[in-house]
């Protein structure tokens, strides 16, 4: 009897397409920023880490800054079989986001919260997630209490533990910034005052009214009123930001010789409302008052303050 042996040698045949599939959200957020095309002395840029710390720099007319958050990526391996993948961002440039009526911002430097080493676990539980930041530039800005958003590009490169790499796997993330108008400032110019100048002392009260655009009348003057002038006040901000100023109650000056009072009323600023800043970015606010001086005041100088506020 003859025995005949066969080997039966059993070939597997392993094929494998390693892919990696990307979600991203939220928005990278910028935050909110207050901008003036006139302003020179702010910040141009905002910058988001994918920590979430936000720091401005550049020079321009960002204001000020509040807000803004990291975006987050989520990443999910279509190999069950592969056991590590680095993902790290490849390359971004430069991307304009337009938004009509409020303006245009320009996106760069994605960045990832580190070069990832995943694990498949990892993936086949849910999917990996990282942070992800980027710098935000202002180019220009049409419009206030509007938002800026939308999507740009960029592009992951992964390498896999088995070889399998992929130099510029897309990356689309949504972007977006509040933009609001920049703060008003209330300076009072240097040198000015309200200037009630000098009077005589008589046997009946008098009152003196300086106009806030600096001409003057008076009751029962004794004497002409010399040396008498408006207040002055620069309002600064941007082309077109209306401001109101708030009414000034009266107050009292004060004899530095004696304590004697003397009241101060019906103060008028040279516009009340519906103020509007022109187009060189600065407003000269003038203010004028009313002095009572009864009979009884004594001889001396008198001096005091008042408030001026402004809404905006």
């Amino acid at each position: 009897m003859r025995y005949i042996s066969v080997l039966l040698i059993l070939c597997l045949v392993c094929v494998r397409a390693f892919g990696l599939q990307i979600t991203t959200y939220p928005t990278i957020q910028f935050g909110s920023i207050s901008y003036g095309s006139s302003v020179s002395t702010g910040k141009n840029s905002v910058t988001v880490s994918p920590s979430g710390t936000v720091s401005t720099a550049g020079s321009g007319g960002i204001v000020t800054q509040t807000g803004g958050a990291a975006g987050k990526a989520a990443f999910k391996s279509t190999d069950v079989l592969e056991l590590l993948v680095n993902v790290r961002v490849a390359s971004t440039t430069p991307q304009v986001i337009t938004t009509p009526g409020c303006g245009s911002i320009t996106v760069n430097n994605f960045v990832l919260a580190g070069s990832l080493n995943l694990l498949t676990l990892t993936f086949l539980l849910g999917a990996a997630e990282t942070t992800v930041g980027a710098t935000m530039t202002v180019s220009n800005i049409t419009g206030y209490n509007c938002t800026i958003s939308g999507t740009v590009n960029g592009a992951l490169a992964y390498s896999t533990l088995a070889g399998d790499t992929n130099p510029n796997t897309p990356l689309n993330v949504n972007v977006s910034v509040n933009v609001l108008p920049p703060p008003l400032t209330l300076k009072h110019s240097e040198g000015a005052s309200l200037n009630f100048g000098t009077l005589c002392r008589g046997s009946v009260t008098q009152t003196l009214t300086v106009a806030a655009d600096g001409t003057a009348s008076g009751s029962n003057l004794v004497c002409p009123a010399q040396g008498y002038s408006a207040d002055q006040f620069k309002v600064d901000g941007y082309n077109g930001a209306s401001f109101s100023v708030s009414s000034i109650s009266s107050i009292q000056l004060t004899n530095s010789a004696d304590g004697t009072k003397l009241t101060v009323d019906n103060f008028t600023p040279s516009c009340s409302s519906n103020c509007t800043i022109p187009a060189n970015g600065s407003y000269t606010l003038r203010v004028g008052g009313r002095l009572t001086v009864p009979a009884s005041a004594t001889a001396g100088t008198y001096t005091g303050t008042y408030p001026v506020t402004i809404t905006y």
